[in-house]
């Protein structure tokens, strides 16, 4: 018939994944056949807000009919070929712990005292990985102001995706280093004028407040 022949195909498989603020028909769904600028149309529906990275919501063939009729679509000008429910996916990339972490040692290393001569990080706690949006991923350490000290330390890992702030992940840990240091070689009088005699040089693990070379 002259209906069936310009009836469009709308084929919906059973799982499908979106991203994006919003996704639309022509994102999850092949349009076949009917006249380009009614399959446009059909493309343009919104569906609403994908899920978030990494999680999953149901599409309700229903509901999709409901659209479809809401937007002047009759029943007999299309044919709908998708399963009584769609799994939609938030479409998502993982970003794993160790990256982050390289992004703190590489944010540290260039904030580490010159005197130090070797420095470590204890009980680093970040997650094994995280999921994000589909997109370029930036990671920006932050610190408190102020010089960088041995001992609890608290960052901030700012996350963009796309140039935009998508989360803030607080990290903490313990740094230890380890730096030569002036050790008294006796015990000292009050007002004790010091010679070299006096002290000598040692490599000792510092908490900041030692004097150092």
């Amino acid at each position: 018939s002259r209906e069936a022949g310009n009836q469009i195909r709308i084929v919906v498989p059973a799982e499908v994944e979106a991203a994006g603020e919003e996704y639309f028909l022509g994102d999850i769904a092949l349009l076949r056949g009917g006249l380009p600028e009614i399959r446009s149309g059909l493309a343009g529906l919104s569906l609403g807000r994908p899920p978030y990275a990494g999680t999953y919501r149901w599409l309700y063939r229903s509901y999709l009919e409901l659209v479809l009729q809401r937007s002047g679509y009759a029943a007999g000008s299309y044919s709908l070929e998708m399963p009584s429910q769609v799994k939609v996916c938030g479409a998502a990339q993982k970003l794993t712990g160790a990256v982050l972490a390289e992004k703190v040692y590489g944010f540290l290393e260039k904030q580490a005292r010159p005197e130090w001569k070797s420095w470590r990080l204890e009980r680093l706690n970040l997650p094994d990985e995280l999921l994000l949006p589909p997109g370029e991923v930036r990671v920006e350490p932050k610190a408190n102001p102020g010089e960088l000290s041995p001992g609890s330390l608290f960052l901030r890992l700012e996350i963009f995706v796309n140039g935009e702030s998508y989360r803030s992940l607080p990290v903490t840990c313990r740094l230890r280093a380890e730096a030569e240091v002036f050790v008294a070689s006796r015990d000292l009088e009050k007002s004790a004028v010091l010679t070299a005699a006096d002290y000598r040089r040692e490599l000792r693990e510092v908490t900041g407040d030692e004097i150092l070379t």
